[in-house]
């Protein structure tokens, strides 16, 4: 799906989906972005896309309970909250590079935290999800706040942990273990080929 360019094709989607306080920029990529002097509630309306390029919202940005399979529109700052819970998303690709309030994408399939901000200024909501151990790599660095990412079962006992330092602790345990393993069957593939060329 494509972005819609024109001004008036924007306005009229923007008047549709009842937000106000708006301006458009011109952007060369895509046409205009739209800032907002104000919240974005974009909650339940049969969206499968955002049609149009959010640049900075000043309020919260709440596109919960769609059919979104994508990020892509999404605001690039939300001063308040960011909720996109309740869609049909499996990545955070598009969504806001600064959210100074509440991160929000629970009950989604989305199985790892790539492209998620760095900071997050409140809570982090991941819960229910496919979120796997490995996904968590990208876990944001600051979370200032506290962390839910129960109901995703792939991540076992980890999911039940509800204190930033706590996991990044046991993610990084898991993974010098499981780097430990990978030098491990490395060098007993290597030991194997040797043998196999001395026969």
């Amino acid at each position: 799906y494509m972005l819609l360019r024109k001004k008036e094709e924007i306005e009229k989607w923007l008047n549709q989906c009842e937000i106000k306080n708006y301006e458009l920029i011109e952007d060369n990529k895509y046409g205009y972005v739209v800032n907002v002097n104000d919240g974005v509630i974009l909650f339940s309306r049969n969206l499968s896309s955002l049609s149009v390029k959010f640049n900075e919202v000043y309020g919260i940005f709440n596109c919960s309970f769609n059919e979104l399979t994508s990020l892509e529109g999404c605001p690039k700052i939300v001063h308040g909250d960011f909720y996109c819970y309740g869609n049909k998303l499996e990545s955070l690709k598009g969504c806001p590079e600064i959210v100074n309030g509440n991160f929000s994408f629970g009950n989604n399939l989305i199985s790892s935290l790539k492209y998620c901000p760095e900071i997050i200024h409140h809570n982090f909501y991941a819960s229910d999800n496919n979120l796997t151990i490995e996904g968590l790599k990208y876990l944001p660095k600051n979370i200032k706040s506290k962390i839910e990412i129960k109901d995703n079962k792939k991540l076992s006992n980890l999911q039940n942990i509800e204190n930033i330092e706590e996991l990044k602790e046991k993610l990084e345990e898991i993974f010098k273990i499981k780097e430990e393993q990978e030098k491990i069957s490395k060098s007993i593939i290597t030991k194997k080929k040797k043998n196999i060329n001395k026969i």
